[in-house]
């Protein structure tokens, strides 16, 4: 029983977004360049509509893209949420003042 009370924390977690360590995330911005035209139009989308999505092929930049932009939003807290296909994302962990 305590197995299956570990998997649905895990579930929990994985799905409501787990805080990123700030250490954790320059270390991934180190090398990262940015585009100016980029982070313009996604700040324009998250200051509007405070969600923006960013689709691209794979290994084309969108994750560290995404938290590049996040850290110059003045947000102090970014979760990673992360689901399967076709799985439903609670947003309850995302939602809170200061978090992306």
């Amino acid at each position: 029983m305590a197995v299956i009370a570990v998997q649905n924390n895990y579930m929990i977690q994985r799905l409501q977004g787990t805080p990123l360590p700030e250490d954790w995330i320059q270390e991934r911005l180190r090398t990262y360049l940015s585009n100016a035209t980029t982070d313009a139009a996604i700040k324009e989308l998250l200051d509007a509509h405070r969600v923006a999505v960013i689709h691209a092929s794979a290994g084309t930049g969108r994750y560290t893209t995404a938290l590049h932009v996040l850290t110059r939003q003045n947000v102090k807290t970014i979760r990673q949420v992360r689901r399967e296909p076709n799985e439903k994302v609670d947003l309850k962990g995302i939602t809170d003042a200061n978090t992306g």
